[in-house]
């Protein structure tokens, strides 16, 4: 076992970026509502990338079986390509005034997979914001020791509703996720408390905050249907597929495009008239989706 299997070893190394992290935020001279989570994450980058052995990426793609259309890890560990995955990081910064902590729920499942599916030995939640939002936030409590129930968290009312309209957090988070979502979720979370770290307490009054994230108490297998549909639907495939489907399967695309926030003009012109042309019909030329 290496030191960056080691979980106790790895949240030490953490809570050293995380204060170095704290020291480039603080020397930033803007606001920190004007600061943003790539600024973060560069820093802990930088931080975990002179301590942590082996290679410390950002924004590195790692495929989800449970998770359709999983965007890329803002932090990934390893040695080498295609070697063990030792630590992951999912990074947020809740720089506008209706926070954006709650947003942590779907990297917690994101990250509870991929230790299941990759064996990532750890996996951190790191979260910037205003301490008036950790006072009050829904699901601050993901950042705090302890054990969470999924369903509760998901379910959690969201007043006033979320940055996508979403009245609770799993309906304003798969909408934001605009079609992508995950078909598998752990029944609860086991979170451990690594770090905090103050900013510009004299002035601003914002904190850093980090936990550790595993799955507990067995998996929810079926928490969704996997879309029908490609993750990105290109012309070339509406030309190819619309004109043989059937109605239901047609009405299901149409729901689909809508959860991508495909607009209304843009199913006029691309999609609907494909279901009046032959199959043979080549269809409107095809741009980028």
């Amino acid at each position: 076992m290496t030191a960056a299997d080691r979980s106790d070893i790895a949240d030490e190394h953490l809570r050293v970026a995380l204060s170095a992290a704290a020291g480039v935020m603080e020397r930033d001279t803007r606001p920190l509502s004007s600061v943003r989570e790539e600024d973060l994450r560069t820093a802990l980058h930088a931080a975990l990338d002179g301590a942590l052995p082996g290679r410390v990426r950002k924004e590195q793609k790692l495929e989800l079986k449970a998770f359709r259309g999983v965007g890329g890890f803002d932090l990934l560990v390893d040695r080498s390509e295609g070697g063990p995955i030792h630590c992951l990081a999912e990074v947020k910064w809740s720089y506008t005034r209706r926070s954006k902590i709650f947003e942590a729920v779907w990297d917690a499942v994101k990250l509870c997979l991929a230790a299941r599916e990759h064996r990532a030995a750890r996996c951190w939640l790191i979260t910037g914001a205003p301490d008036s939002q950790w006072a009050s936030a829904e699901c601050r409590e993901l950042f705090e020791s302890g054990v969470l129930s999924f369903h509760d968290l998901w379910k959690h009312p969201l007043v006033p509703a979320g940055p996508n309209g979403g009245v609770t957090v799993g309906e304003d988070l798969l909408a934001g996720g605009r079609g992508n979502r995950f078909i598998s979720a752990p029944s609860a979370f086991a979170i451990t408390r690594v770090g905090r770290e103050p900013l510009r307490p004299a002035t601003e009054r914002w904190s850093l905050r980090a936990v550790a994230v595993q799955a507990a108490g067995g998996w929810i297998e079926n928490f969704a249907s996997a879309p029908m549909f490609p993750p990105r639907i290109n012309q070339r495939w509406l030309n190819a597929s619309v004109p043989q489907m059937s109605d239901p399967d047609f009405d299901d695309l149409v729901m689909w495009l809508r959860e991508k926030r495909w607009t209304d003009a843009q199913l006029m012109e691309r999609v609907y008239p494909l279901r009046a042309r032959g199959r043979g019909d080549a269809g409107p030329s095809d741009p980028a989706s």
